[in-house]
């Protein structure tokens, strides 16, 4: 489906303001951008529920250093793509890599699923997974829901129907796999 170029830009920022100090001591901007039934498979491994969310950013701006500047400014995201789905409904990937340290590199590959509710985005599914550094210079690594979706030869409104079943199976049991290895969306 064809997304208008500006969409794709509104969803960027959004990804990025998540990341900004500012906006992250916010609870009510960071309530307004998460849906109400968020999840996130974290890159820890863990998942998070939008009350889980609001509670740890609450809990990281008040440790020391926790809302440093330059924990957001050093911050890097690239090969962002965004797809639309079905109006209203976007799939954003990207690569996002993190210097803690001058000689240490944290990387990590993004997949989120952002809504349209009453005229603004919301981001209703998250998922960071652990990536090597320059990850992203492989750009056909990406989410498996993704290779799934382009390799299947189902036509398009059956994929998409797999493919929003199987991501709403894994965010309503909060699990990383559907149980359909193989489909759109798993």
């Amino acid at each position: 489906m064809i997304i208008n170029p500006s969409v794709i830009e509104v969803i960027r920022e959004l990804e990025g303001r998540l990341r900004l100090p500012e906006t992250r001591r916010s609870k009510a901007e960071v309530s307004k951008l998460l849906a109400d039934e968020f999840i996130e498979y974290g890159s820890s491994g863990m998942i998070y529920t939008k009350k889980e969310v609001l509670a740890s950013l609450a809990a990281e701006s008040a440790a020391p250093g926790g809302d440093s500047p330059d924990h957001a400014a050093s911050w890097t995201i690239s090969n962002f793509q965004a797809r639309e789905l079905t109006p209203g409904i976007i799939l954003a990937t990207y690569y996002a890599s993190w210097r803690p340290q001058v000689d240490k590199e944290t990387a990590t590959l993004h997949s989120s699923l952002w809504i349209k509710v009453d005229g603004s985005w919301q981001i209703v599914f998250h998922q960071g997974t652990p990536a090597h550094p320059h990850s992203h210079d492989h750009a056909h690594h990406a989410n498996p829901a993704i290779e799934n979706w382009r390799n299947s030869d189902l036509p398009y409104g059956k994929k998409l129907k797999l493919a929003m079943g199987n991501t709403w199976i894994k965010i309503s049991k909060r699990q990383r796999c559907c149980g359909h290895p193989g489909e759109p969306g798993c």
